[in-house]
């Protein structure tokens, strides 16, 4: 259990990129201080928006039986099955800004 502004950042994908040798950032302590940085750079209220959009997301995934490890890296074909889901019952800035929180959940735990 945790806050919908801090989503972005406890909640973990199945599979995230540690690095390579020469990323400038390969020790943990400094790929954490780099997350809180990134999971930080949005307004809460922001935050809290995204991190709905990505529960939405993981709620279509569980309903349409889509694999953990298929939601991040998430494929193009499931982003645009998610949209078209949402498409009609939702204004088109709030299906924007779910695919935001996705995108930037994605990137702040490199797997992207």
């Amino acid at each position: 259990m945790c806050s919908a502004a801090d989503r972005l950042r406890l909640w973990k994908p199945l599979h995230t990129f540690t690095g390579s040798a020469t990323a400038p950032f390969n020790s943990t302590e400094d790929q954490e201080h780099t997350k809180d940085l990134m999971s930080n750079a949005w307004q809460e209220t922001t935050r809290a928006t995204y991190t709905t959009g990505l529960l939405t997301f993981h709620v279509f995934c569980n309903q349409k039986g889509v694999d953990e490890a298929a939601q991040a890296l998430a494929s193009t074909d499931l982003i645009v099955a998610f949209i078209s889901a949402m498409a009609g019952s939702l204004a088109g800035s709030t299906i924007n800004n779910y695919i935001n929180g996705i995108r930037t959940w994605h990137i702040i735990h490199r797997s992207t």
